[in-house]
């Protein structure tokens, strides 16, 4: 597992105790990371990354590693492919980019 892999799974754990699937700000999320896990840098968690319907700030991230939903104005949850749909290449609905 990659350092990579270690802090995905970090920031993971980290919504699921506090937020389950509720919505959080990204203030919120660097709380409970710096208190739970603080030698995660506060400049390495760029949660929009993480957004299956976000285009990437600049991270490399693959589709199958996005786990966030952005909900709006700088809030975010848990994706639910159900509940959301499916989405694909940069943050575009699956149907765009097939």
């Amino acid at each position: 597992m990659s350092k990579f892999d270690s802090e995905i799974n970090k920031i993971k754990l980290c919504i699921v105790d506090n937020f389950g699937a509720g919505v959080f700000t990204r203030p919120q999320l660097l709380k409970c990371m710096e208190r739970d896990f603080p030698k995660v840098q506060e400049g390495s968690i760029l949660v929009a990354d993480y957004c299956v319907n976000r285009k990437s700030t600049g991270q490399q991230i693959a589709d199958d590693e996005r786990f966030l939903y952005w909900v709006g104005r700088g809030k975010y949850r848990l994706y639910n492919p159900q509940q959301d749909g499916k989405w694909g290449r940069k943050g575009y609905p699956r149907s765009q980019v097939d």
